[in-house]
């Protein structure tokens, strides 16, 4: 009998268990600690595997930001391992309580006591200008799944408005995955403002002109004047770009029109 009340308490643990170990929390926060104290390689594919998790709480977001910002501080424990932490009141001159990035928990030492930082005295991590670039766009991967259709248009946008090849694959792949027509509506948008500016490709131009044209994108009429008044476009490209700009300023007409209307 005895054994069996173990075994049935075992099958209850062992879920449990399993749950806490892969919360998503508790895994993308460990993550963030650990590419902390990780050389730039192993930043880097940490940084990969954050951004493709399924999306992370606010509370990890901010994580993230403050590492961009030099906020996340280094503090070696008695047996010399170096624990990444967030001041409580960075903007201070007295000692100030810290949390542990891996687990949220107050830091403390060895006999269990809080471990009070000097935060004129405390080490930052070490963030130079190409890793804050490689955590923005974590940052900017993990808005495209984010669970408010408002955000990853935003976001969308961002990366379609940058006009950067390399936004492309991300977007295509989102497309594949998104389901809200605002947003999808918005995909399009931004793969065509992109390959507006692929000059390598003049028909390509030529192709995201009328799509963005069909797509009555307001958003995208800086760029297609800029392309209309640009030396190097061909004849072909500048008159896609100068059709489109007229049929996108009717569209907004309109939209001006029966907005004051109704105003």
């Amino acid at each position: 009998m005895p054994r069996l009340k173990l075994f049935c308490l075992a099958a209850m643990l062992v879920p449990l268990l399993l749950q806490a170990e892969t919360s998503p929390d508790s895994s993308v926060r460990q993550f963030i600690a650990r590419a902390v104290t990780s050389p730039a390689a192993d930043q880097n594919s940490i940084l990969d595997r954050i951004a493709a998790s399924s999306g992370v709480s606010k509370t990890e977001h901010d994580l993230l930001t403050s590492w961009s910002n030099g906020e996340i501080y280094l503090y070696t424990d008695a047996g010399g391992q170096v624990v990444p932490i967030i001041l409580e009141q960075s903007d201070t001159t007295d000692k100030t309580r810290a949390f542990r990035v891996d687990s949220g928990e107050l830091l403390k030492d060895s006999s269990g006591t809080a471990v009070m930082i000097d935060p004129t005295d405390a080490t930052s991590s070490d963030v130079n200008a190409i890793l804050r670039k490689k955590i923005q766009r974590t940052l900017d991967l993990l808005s495209l799944s984010d669970p408010n259709p408002e955000v990853r248009r935003a976001m969308v946008f961002k990366l379609g408005s940058s006009q950067k090849a390399e936004n492309l694959p991300l977007l295509e792949t989102r497309l594949k995955l998104e389901t809200d027509p605002g947003v999808k509506k918005t995909l399009y948008e931004a793969e065509a403002l992109i390959q507006l500016a692929d000059t390598a490709h003049p028909e390509r131009q030529v192709a995201a002109a009328n799509a963005l044209a069909k797509l009555n994108c307001i958003g995208a009429l800086d760029a297609l004047r800029s392309l209309t008044e640009s030396k190097s476009a061909s004849a072909e490209t500048k008159q896609a770009a100068t059709k489109a700009t007229q049929s996108i300023q009717s569209y907004l007409a309109v939209v001006n029109f029966f907005g004051t209307i109704f105003h």
